[in-house]
């Protein structure tokens, strides 16, 4: 998921996944910006968790495949 490929709908996309750890995670997150330094560009977000439990909960509601 990239801004490149979602436009106006990635900050949507990025808001309701925030929204999401804030309503289901006890532990601490953070969200990292993700840089194709070669072309000088953002191209997308890592959400980074301190409790593999609620990582691997995100990862079964928003990460397809």
């Amino acid at each position: 998921m990239t801004v490149h490929d979602l436009d106006d709908a990635f900050a949507e996309e990025i808001w309701d996944r925030r929204l999401w750890c804030r309503e289901n995670c006890e532990h601490e997150f953070t969200v990292e910006s993700i840089w194709d330094h070669a072309e000088g560009r953002d191209t997308g977000r890592c959400f980074l968790f301190a409790d593999q439990i609620e990582a691997a909960l995100f990862r079964l509601t928003w990460v397809s495949g």
